[in-house]
């Protein structure tokens, strides 16, 4: 019960990683249809949503895949 929680949880922030980027995609979009400089917005949503996927993302998605991987063969012992 304690691992189907924590999937829960890990696949709840790699949702929200993933909508985190698009807002950041968004957020480029606005900034251009306002005519605000994109050399100066551009840089920093590009190194905040590097900087999101680096030290969030991609550590998530391990823990996640590992997980489930865990579940997986726990489940395969019990089968057998």
């Amino acid at each position: 019960m304690e691992k189907a929680m924590e999937l829960k949880k890990l696949e709840k922030k790699v949702a929200m990683t993933r909508l985190s980027s698009l807002l950041f995609v968004g957020a480029l979009v606005i900034g251009s249809l306002l005519n605000v400089p994109l050399d100066v917005l551009a840089p920093i949503e590009i190194l905040s949503a590097l900087a999101l996927v680096v030290f969030i993302g991609i550590p998530t998605q391990k823990k996640l895949f590992a997980l489930r991987k865990e579940i997986a063969q726990e489940g395969s012992t019990i089968n057998e």
